[in-house]
């Protein structure tokens, strides 16, 4: 039954929709997210280029800021986003294997997994890296294969195009040089065209030479840093990073993808299949395993598993056994079940409240915290928060009101706003999950309120020292 819907010429169509209801339903009604918050406020806040990413997520919240300041209008390009990844990695499954069956498979395959769907619902870099990922390494097949100026040109474009939407980018590059390799193709590294798309790739990246110039190279820094604390690597981490990855890409799709990747006779028979892991392995090696010293977020190799799609539909197709369509659609069933139930959760978080610990507490509660905070503010006062993390969504629903962050770390919000500094006073503003600790930096501090959702209100006076 589920081949013969597969043959259906108005499958993808009919997906599509099925996906663009489910996303509007919490990209509606949902609270924006830690992350979704600080995007939205690269967009009010244009420049160059940011502390923590380059600047393409912001560059197109703030077209969609001229639309309006509703969650759901600064999630458009996340869905936008979504919706052309599908359509992407239909054509290019179509492209590769010349069947619509694999083609809608793959379709399938990719939207039960739930971690792309809530990269399709809310705007992070990520979001844009997954239909630039596959048009990308399409673009790098087709130059190779057909190597006329324009699709050498098109590459370089795609190639700054993922730059300014994130420094993972690097490593595409690097996986692009790998390519060249397997495919015996050095004499393209003293090409006039070669170089053409180094030099175009290159010039779309100015934005962020041009602000880490004026920055002190802070980003630059971050990025060499980050993830990399002095921890002793551990393979419990490691071991942890991949079961996240287990539950939110799909047991069948996390299986397959690893043993794809390791299978050392396709990549001897196959020339497509060396050339995939030759573009994902410099990325799919530096997050891996530098989750042995601090678990990788799960949304970081969301390119690699999107990648391996259309060779999982091919096999699943090509063997065509019951119990590979058994587990099959099992997976799918699994990954459509988290799915429904994370945007159930999103959409209305009551519900979580049925859960211990509770999955979405940390989405509420914070535009009725900026609301009180901004009623207990006076005049020309800041509001304090300990950590970036507390300060993206307060800076976004109380906006303009300044954020002063009370941490050791220059990042965005110093730019933003202003480092704190001895003898600061302003309106402390606490999460329910945090201590009360940072009352001890401060001369004084008295409470004023306590929201609902158990935010905790101080007017501090007197800051005894910066961090």
């Amino acid at each position: 039954m589920l081949f013969n819907t597969l043959r259906h010429p108005k499958f993808l169509i009919a997906l599509l929709l099925i996906t663009l209801i489910a996303h509007l339903f919490p990209a509606i009604i949902a609270p924006l997210s830690v992350d979704e918050a600080h995007y939205a406020l690269y967009g009010q806040h244009l420049a160059l280029s940011y502390f923590d990413h380059p600047p393409l997520v912001g560059w197109l919240q703030a077209i969609a800021l001229l639309l309006g300041e509703q969650e759901w209008q600064l999630r458009l390009f996340a869905l936008l986003s979504y919706a052309l990844t599908l359509i992407l990695l239909h054509r290019y499954t179509l492209h590769t294997y010349h069947s619509l069956e694999k083609a809608n498979l793959a379709a399938l395959l990719f939207s039960s997994i739930p971690l792309m769907h809530l990269l399709g619902i809310g705007l992070v870099p990520d979001t844009l890296l997954m239909p630039l990922t596959i048009a990308l390494f399409w673009q790098a097949q087709q130059t190779l294969k057909t190597p006329l100026w324009r699709n050498w040109i098109l590459l370089g474009v795609l190639i700054g195009l993922g730059a300014l939407s994130k420094y993972t980018t690097l490593l595409f590059a690097i996986g692009l040089i790998g390519m060249l390799i397997v495919s015996k193709s050095w004499h393209w590294f003293l090409s006039l065209k070669f170089w053409l798309a180094v030099t175009i790739a290159g010039i779309m990246s100015l934005p962020i030479l041009i602000w880490n110039f004026q920055h002190d190279w802070i980003s630059i820094h971050y990025q060499l840093d980050h993830g990399q604390p002095n921890t002793v690597w551990q393979w419990s981490r490691l071991l942890q990073s991949q079961a996240a990855q287990l539950l939110l890409y799909t047991p069948l799709i996390w299986f397959a993808a690893w043993t794809l990747t390791v299978s050392f006779k396709a990549v001897k028979d196959n020339h497509a299949h060396r050339q995939l892991v030759a573009f994902t392995l410099p990325a799919l090696l530096m997050f891996t395993l530098s989750s042995g010293k601090e678990p990788s977020l799960p949304h970081w190799l969301a390119f690699f598993y999107l990648l391996w799609l259309p060779s999982l539909a091919d096999y699943l197709l090509t063997k065509n056994q019951r119990w590979l369509t058994r587990a099959t659609l099992l997976n799918i069933g699994y990954g459509w079940l988290i799915t429904l139930l994370a945007i159930a959760l999103m959409a209305i978080p009551s519900i979580g409240k049925s859960f211990t610990p509770n999955p979405v507490a940390d989405l509420v509660g914070w535009k009725e915290a900026a609301t009180i905070a901004q009623s207990l503010r006076q005049e020309d006062e800041a509001i304090l928060t300990t950590h970036w993390v507390d300060s993206s969504r307060l800076a976004w629903y109380a906006r303009p009101t300044p954020i002063i962050v009370l941490d050791d770390r220059f990042d965005q919000f110093d730019i933003w706003f202003d480092s704190p500094s001895k003898g600061l006073s302003g309106l402390l503003v606490l999460p329910p999950d945090s201590n009360d600790d940072s009352l001890e930096q401060f001369a004084q501090c008295h409470h004023l309120a306590i929201s609902a959702e158990n935010f905790r209100f101080y007017r501090c006076q007197g800051l005894i020292d910066t961090p």
